[in-house]
């Protein structure tokens, strides 16, 4: 890199979160998908499953509907307001529930980028999915499979794509295999939604038996020259990235 252009903005020096809540998952998709057909910007927009919903433990959050899509919007003030109230009109006819955060967008906000990082409340297991924005809808389905069980929560970037896929319960002896089944489930529809996985959180016995960094890409012959090359006695952590490298 010889030269590199950088575009600023000021920092917002006001935030607003719209929160709604739809029947179903094709409902919440649409009506991400009109809101990004429009004007209005947001800077964040996510949809949360029920389960990850309830895990934010907001009372202003409707947790008793369906999944919660949530648009985040910065910027100066005027313009804030104006885009929040034209995000939550695209959103009225559609939603079962609806709530504009003012000043407390800003906790909204880090909590659900929190949530995976929680030190009282966080998951025993957290997969990042790296997914083409047109496979939102496979992605929060996981949520909804009796495979991976009730307690699972996702997260869901509808602006990019991709998203998390969280679990609360602590695996006990006789579950590892359950969880590391769920781990693959998962990292298998990232697969077939031409995107991968990274195991953020698990334990160390769940560890052990799935690849945290899912299937070794075809380039690892060239990665593994490489990794030789700068490191021939393989004294930098041996073992800790994908493909064993």
């Amino acid at each position: 890199i010889v030269e590199a252009t950088f575009k600023i903005t000021p920092r917002p020096t006001e935030w607003a979160a719209v929160v709604a809540a739809f029947e179903n998952n094709e409902s919440a998709l649409a009506a991400c998908r009109n809101l990004l057909e429009q004007p209005i910007a947001p800077q964040a927009l996510h949809i949360l499953n029920p389960a990850a919903a309830r895990q934010l433990g907001n009372p202003d959050v409707p947790t008793g509907y369906g999944p919660v899509a949530v648009a985040i919007i910065c910027g100066r003030p005027s313009s804030v307001r104006r885009r929040a109230q034209d995000a939550a009109v695209a959103w009225l006819d559609e939603a079962s529930a609806l709530h504009i955060f003012g000043n407390d967008a800003v906790e909204l906000c880090d909590a659900i980028g929190d949530m995976p990082f929680g030190e009282e409340s966080g998951p025993s297991t957290c997969v990042r999915l790296n997914s083409p924005p047109e496979g939102i809808s496979a992605l929060l389905e996981l949520g909804n499979s009796d495979a991976l069980g009730e307690d699972t929560g996702v997260i869901a970037d509808a602006g990019f794509g991709g998203g998390r896929v969280l679990q609360w319960t602590e695996a006990g002896a006789g579950d590892i295999e359950a969880m590391v089944g769920r781990i693959r489930k998962v990292q298998a529809c990232a697969e077939q939604l031409g995107g991968d996985t990274v195991v953020e959180i698990c334990s160390t016995e769940v560890k052990q038996r799935v690849d945290v960094w899912g299937p070794a890409p075809s380039g690892m012959k060239i990665m593994r020259r490489i990794k030789e090359q700068f490191d021939p006695r393989n004294v930098l952590n041996p073992g800790r990235f994908i493909g064993g490298l």
